[in-house]
């Protein structure tokens, strides 16, 4: 008879290791026949009761600066303490009468350094003192922010060069401010390829190696707008030409130059100063312009004569042909 009671040899996490048996007795008639062996102890433990805390905060966001850190702010706090009895063990609160409290300094963590919203947050650098602090876990306070990206200013400075045919620039631009760790590839180009003297716009482009394909920027790019691309100076020289005079001043040779660029035209045609016959006397003279899709203007001409071209005389038969005429005193016909 009675009401089976179980008692651990200790209250405490660390020292629990049997539980007793106790509050049975026998009864009946021949009750007193008999002697009642309570069973054995039994070998048990108890385990931590998990501790809620409160009282810390982080900022809703902040902007992206290289790193994981989050700020944390305000005093680590468990709940209000409650009697000690059944059914209250996942609760969160400590029982009455035991020194149990927080120690420590909160350091908040993000998974990553890139920007997220809603990014959870690891804290560290808590934990658990006082006399009953081993019969108890902390339960570290969930939190969340964001990371948003950092603005950045990317502006176009001065360059300039000889016409190339392109509309890339050496320059570099600047920028307002990549983290440390992070990479700028920024570069700048011109709008058009074509010749222009503090005129031309410069227009910035690029990213930001991050490990965040750039993301953890947002990008104002501003223009340059007094760039400068000169002419390319190029001497166009006559070559030699022979022909039978034709009567115009007309050379099928094509005059050398020293370089017109990839993917423009050369147009180039040399011509003699007079359509007369010379031997190894006559002036040759270059003239035209490069098709370059700006009028030619893409370059500066130097125009070099020949001297030493000919024309050679044109060789004509002249043939007699029948007439018959009276007698008038003369040897016309």
């Amino acid at each position: 008879t009675g009401t089976a009671t179980g008692t651990y040899n200790s209250k405490d996490v660390a020292t629990a290791t049997t539980v007793t048996y106790g509050g049975l007795s026998l009864t009946g008639a021949q009750a007193g026949n008999y002697t009642l062996t309570i069973q054995s102890p039994a070998a048990a433990t108890i385990t931590a009761k998990a501790l809620t805390m409160s009282g810390l905060s982080v900022p809703a966001s902040k902007v992206y600066d290289g790193t994981n850190t989050a700020a944390v702010t305000g005093a680590p706090a468990l709940q209000a303490v409650e009697a000690p009895g059944a059914g209250t063990t996942s609760d969160g609160k400590p029982y009455t009468g035991d020194t149990v409290s927080i120690t420590g300094t909160a350091v908040g963590t993000f998974a990553s350094k890139n920007v997220g919203a809603s990014l959870p947050i690891t804290l560290t650098g808590l934990s658990l003192t006082g006399t009953q602090a081993g019969n108890y876990t902390l339960t570290l306070q969930s939190l969340t922010s964001a990371i948003t990206a950092k603005p950045i200013t990317v502006t176009a400075v001065m360059n300039a060069k000889l016409y190339d045919g392109l509309t890339t620039a050496a320059a570099i631009p600047t920028n307002t401010g990549v983290v440390s760790g992070d990479t700028a590839n920024f570069i700048e180009s011109y709008s058009n390829k074509h010749v222009g003297f503090n005129t031309k716009t410069l227009v910035p482009s690029g990213t930001v190696t991050d490990g965040n394909s750039g993301n953890n920027y947002s990008y104002t790019f501003v223009n340059f707008t007094t760039g400068t691309i000169t002419a390319m100076p190029i001497t166009v020289t006559a070559v030699t030409n022979t022909k039978v005079y034709d009567g115009t001043t007309t050379a099928a040779a094509i005059p050398t130059n020293s370089s017109v660029i990839a993917g423009d035209t050369a147009n180039f045609t040399e011509a003699y100063s007079n359509k007369n016959v010379g031997a190894g006397n006559k002036t040759l003279v270059p003239a035209g312009t490069v098709s370059d899709g700006n009028g030619g203007n893409n370059y500066t001409y130097t125009f070099v004569n020949f001297t030493t071209g000919t024309i050679t005389v044109k060789p004509i038969t002249v043939t007699a042909i029948t007439n018959t005429k009276v007698y008038d005193g003369t040897t016309s016909a």
